[in-house]
């Protein structure tokens, strides 16, 4: 039998850029049918709940756009900015073990974050009902999204073998093959039109696209794009927000699910309209910031309230306790006296939703045994991948019952003990799994109350000294007699959560976690490289179930967010192959990366918006955008260096310009990572970059011996030096003249590779 292929090579989509010019994208979910794109809304004078049209919405946006550019106090922005993926690198690969039994029992250990969905995708592909297999996980050497649905795929190959074999079979795969096959954060690019204010600095509207790439297929990409879309105006309250998201379809690896699942790409886009206003009127990133953050009472663009003023408590004890003012004129002082070496100094606020999106995932249950010795053994929802979890429920049982943590254990997590589980996953495992166990432990202690009173009453009698484990060990003795059950199984699904994507409004999140970080960076223009010298975070955990798991929650997210907002950068070739696989090629932060003074510290205040696990809140993803604060402080030092090669090519006509000098309006686009390529080609000086065509003007060249001479090498001659065209007068007047230009058109970049 001869079989004959025939088939021709399409051209290979590889990026966002050639997804939009082909239109590739996924149609997003059922409900929406023939749409492409997600849409959110939110005009000024739009009644809370209500929803028009999007063809009606994207009107209105474009006339108010209009009308506010033709306002003398409005400044309009415009750009485009582009954020790469990011790697896992989890220290375990994905790795599973399946052992066949009896009857058709199998049982699934896996390195997931997804015990249920690993069993049913082993149900599917084995042909076994689910009651019959039993998907278990007691550690994962890490996750960070990796191993919330990947993993599962794996098990399916190993149950496949082990079936048809019935014999164990283990798979561990190597870290080549894992980076090539297991997916990446999603790479986006934004494109923006923002209106801000001259006078008040208020954001007034911003018209935002965002883009994802997801692969070849979509794995999570679609709630991924929209947790960004949820997340593009950061902290900041916007009274006129449209945004669209777009899932790109390309001819490279399928993306998936990482630490923040969206909400930094989000943040960075709203992050850097944010600073190309503040730019375009000459003013700090932080005096927007300021002037827009959320209140109390106010809506987001998604119809949701916001419940406290978390984010200007925050940002005043942050102003404080960074000691702000004096450092930025510390880095000001610095840079003035120092030509090749700068410094920056940035902030950066988080305003993260806690839930998941898709309403249905946020439930968990928890199956809680209490034994005649006093000791409980707790299983639960939730999945360990170092994160602390398992400490956590178990301070929350101990807690509830009175008990040391020692009286209290954590086995493994098995389809077996708490069935049809959700991933653990976008911080809220602890909220989830804290409470069903919570509840559980509270059916017990019901049960137990009157037993507990009599061993109480009877110690005190005898004047006993004994301690709270020996008394509920007398009580579940003195239960168990009568009959009474022990074990608790505790159920608990978020409240109030829930979504309407076809009238654009809902309430998607419970809460929401606020963190500020301020970053200090020292930057070598010549080469690129830098280092952080200072990083100071406060980050929002409610009432901490554990202060040290949180603040290393918070230590290892920011250092994570330094590779994908500094280092980490993924290369493809021509054909969509991977360049960087392997730790030889793709680099994560090390020792020398890490900040050399880092300070975090919690808020410590009580989660007041909702009614979480003993008022605390979740810390895993929240954390990491303020990673940011490192890319903005890099950009600040690479503007204070392109603003000394300025002046020394004007031989200082810049410092007496008597309008604000011009520099402080010239915005340049910095794509993350901000590696030190892109770094070093921001740093403008002699070798890599001539004057643009506003400062290229005789009267400049009469005033700068450098570019005198650079003229005069092609010219054949020099500028007439003498005269009111070759005068410092004329110099600053041309200045003057390129200051007011440059903020009409504050979106001018000069250099052509950045």
């Amino acid at each position: 039998m001869e079989v004959r292929v025939e088939y021709e090579d399409l051209p290979a989509i590889l990026s966002i850029p050639e997804a939009i010019a082909a239109s590739s994208f996924f149609d997003l979910r059922p409900g929406l049918p023939g749409r492409d794109h997600l849409h959110l809304c939110r005009l000024e004078g739009d009644v809370d709940g209500e929803m028009p049209k999007e063809e009606r919405e994207g009107e209105r946006m474009e006339l108010l756009m209009g009308s506010l550019e033709g306002r003398s106090d409005i400044q309009i922005v415009e750009g485009e900015v582009f954020m790469k993926g990011q790697e896992h690198f989890y220290l375990e690969t994905n790795a599973c073990r399946v052992e066949p039994g009896e009857n058709d029992e199998m049982t699934v250990t896996s390195s997931t974050q997804n015990p249920s969905k690993t069993q049913k995708l082993v149900s599917e592909v084995t042909g076994l009902p689910r009651h019959k297999i039993v998907s278990k996980c007691k550690r994962m050497g890490g996750g960070f999204g990796g191993k919330e649905t990947r993993s599962c795929f794996i098990a399916a190959y190993v149950a496949i073998a082990a079936q048809h074999l019935q014999k164990p079979i283990r798979l561990m795969m190597d870290r080549d093959t894992d980076m090539l096959s297991s997916g990446q954060r999603h790479s986006f690019m934004g494109s923006y039109k923002v209106a801000i204010n001259r006078n008040t600095l208020r954001l007034e509207a911003a018209d935002v696209r965002v883009y994802n790439n997801a692969g070849w297929s979509t794995d999570l990409s679609v709630p991924v794009c929209e947790r960004a879309v949820f997340h593009i105006e950061n902290a900041c309250m916007i009274s006129n927000l449209q945004v669209r998201g777009f899932v790109c379809k390309t001819n490279t690896p399928s993306n998936t699910a990482f630490r923040g699942f969206g909400g930094p790409q989000g943040m960075f886009i709203a992050e850097t309209y944010i600073e190309h206003a503040a730019k375009a009127l000459g003013v700090s990133r932080e005096d927007v910031l300021s002037r827009n953050l959320y209140r109390q009472n106010d809506l987001t663009h998604y119809g949701m309230r916001i419940q406290t003023d978390t984010l200007h408590e925050v940002w005043g004890k942050a102003m404080t306790q960074f000691d702000f003012e004096k450092r930025k004129k510390e880095v000001e002082a610095f840079n003035a006296s120092n030509r090749f070496v700068k410094r920056g100094l940035a902030v950066s606020l988080s305003k993260f939703g806690m839930s998941f999106t898709k309403t249905f995932m946020n439930q968990s249950g928890a199956l809680v045994h209490l034994y005649q010795d006093g000791t409980l053994l707790v299983s639960h929802a939730g999945t360990e991948m170092g994160q602390g979890l398992h400490t956590k429920v178990a301070q929350v049982a101990a807690s509830r019952f009175g008990l040391p943590l020692s009286a209290v254990y954590i086995s493994e997590t098995s389809t077996d003990k708490v069935a049809n589980t959700q991933p653990t996953a976008a911080s809220v495992g602890a909220d989830l799994a804290g409470m069903a166990t919570f509840i559980a432990c509270g059916q017990i202690l019901e049960r137990l109350s009157d037993f507990v009173e009599t061993e109480e009453r009877k110690a005190k009698e005898k004047r006993e000294n004994v301690d709270r484990q020996t008394i509920i060990a007398r009580a579940a003795t003195a239960a168990h007699f009568a009959r009474v059950n022990l074990t608790g199984q505790g159920f608990y699904a978020t409240p109030d959560v829930a979504f309407d994507w076809q009238r654009g409004r809902g309430r998607p999140f419970y809460y929401f976690a606020h963190g500020i970080s301020c970053s200090e960076v020292q930057l070598d223009t010549l080469t690129g490289d830098h280092a952080v010298i200072r990083a100071d975070i406060i980050q929002d955990v409610g009432s901490s179930l554990n202060p040290a798991i949180d603040v290393g929650q918070v230590e290892g997210a920011f250092t994570q967010g330094l590779g994908l907002f500094t280092l980490e950068e993924t290369v493809f070739n021509d054909k969509g192959g991977m360049f960087t696989k392997g730790p030889g090629a793709y680099k994560i932060p090390s020792f020398g990366d890490i900040p050399h003074d880092f300070r975090v510290s919690l808020l410590g205040k009580p989660n007041t918006e909702v009614e979480t696990v003993y008022s605390s809140k979740g810390v895993g993803e929240p954390p990491l955008f303020l990673a940011s604060s490192v890319f903005f402080a890099l950009k600040n030092a690479a503007y204070a260096a392109r603003r000394d090669h300025t002046e020394a090519m004007t031989n200082g006509a810049l410092k007496e310009a008597p309008a604000k000098d011009p520099t402080d309006t010239w915005h340049f686009r910095l794509d993350s990572p901000a590696s030190s390529e892109k770094l070093r080609l921001a740093c403008w000086d002699p070798l890599n970059h001539s004057l643009p065509e506003e400062l290229r003007g005789r009267s400049l060249l009469a005033s700068s011996p450098v570019l005198a001479e650079r003229e005069k090498g092609k010219k054949g001659e020099g500028p007439e030096r003498q005269g009111v065209e070759g005068s410092r007068e004329a110099a600053r007047e041309r200045l003057e003249g390129i200051c007011k230009k440059s903020v009409s058109k504050p979106n001018t970049v000069w250099h052509p590779l950045i």
